[in-house]
């Protein structure tokens, strides 16, 4: 009786599947534990997925697996929602991994918030998911972002690794600062970065992409090193970002191209003005 109360004052959450319904910014990060092998270490995924509000997923993602960029890949999914808001799902994740991955996890804001940890993996990764304003319909129709949703000041935050192995141990990598947008495709940067300890002050220029699945890529120069950013979307004012830094074409797995950059790191990217 006390539990039939509760739910009926509204104090207890009646979640369904068909509140995870849309598309979905999203970025993971971590770390993978697999002894013996190249990805053993910090891990990051930066992408969104298509719920279908009936338990379908459709992902599209960018993985980096301790620095190793295996490329971009798209891959299906399910997923399920208890009456207490509980979030699983498995993911049927490609290169190099080739195998369903499950995760579970919280939803919230009525399924516009999503946070979900890997489960019956060797991993410590968790995701953070955000239902996009108004951007794709369940079918991934209907896209329009363009360079013009990025237009004006932004602030950033990243938080990672760079010098991974198969080249070093990883140092390391956190940074703040602004990114100066013209709406056009060109970009300036200004950041304080701490790379092991050490404190910076950068300035750098260069020009980004936005796809019309609401992605994008900064590419950018500093002190004539190059770097590059891959984004999720969220809203005009809001999206995730992730390191995605030119790197070495390289075998790591055997017919599986791959590219070591040897930098994992993640943030968010928040308007200013």
């Amino acid at each position: 009786m006390l539990l039939l109360a509760l739910s009926v004052a509204g104090l207890v959450p009646a979640c369904t599947v068909h509140d995870v319904f849309g598309t979905y910014a999203f970025y993971a990060d971590g770390s993978l534990i697999q002894p013996g092998t190249p990805i053993t270490g910090p891990f990051s995924r930066i992408g969104y997925f298509i719920a279908d509000g009936d338990g379908g997923l459709q992902i599209s993602a960018l993985a980096l697996y301790n620095g190793i960029n295996f490329g971009p890949d798209n891959f299906t999914g399910t997923y399920s929602v208890t009456s207490d808001c509980v979030y699983n799902m498995v993911a049927n994740v490609g290169a190099p991994i080739f195998a369903p991955s499950p995760a579970t996890g919280q939803v919230a804001e009525g399924g516009d918030n999503i946070t979900f940890m890997a489960v019956g993996v060797d991993a410590t990764v968790v995701a953070y998911a955000q239902r996009r304003a108004g951007r794709l319909n369940a079918k991934g129709e209907g896209a329009t972002c363009g360079t013009h949703d990025l237009d004006g000041a932004y602030r950033m935050e990243i938080n990672g690794f760079l010098n991974l192995a198969p080249f070093r141990n990883g140092t390391a990598y956190r940074q703040v600062g602004s990114f100066r947008l013209d709406g056009k495709g060109g970009l300036l940067a200004s950041f304080v970065t701490s790379n092991n300890g050490a404190i910076s002050q950068d300035e750098g220029a260069g020009t980004y992409t936005v796809s019309t699945d609401c992605t994008f890529d900064l590419t950018y120069q500093i002190g004539g090193a190059h770097y590059g950013m891959r984004g999720s979307i969220i809203d005009p004012n809001r999206a995730f970002i992730a390191l995605n830094m030119p790197g070495v074409p390289a075998v790591i797995f055997p017919g599986i191209p791959s590219t070591v950059s040897g930098a994992v790191a993640t943030g968010t990217l928040m308007r200013q003005q």
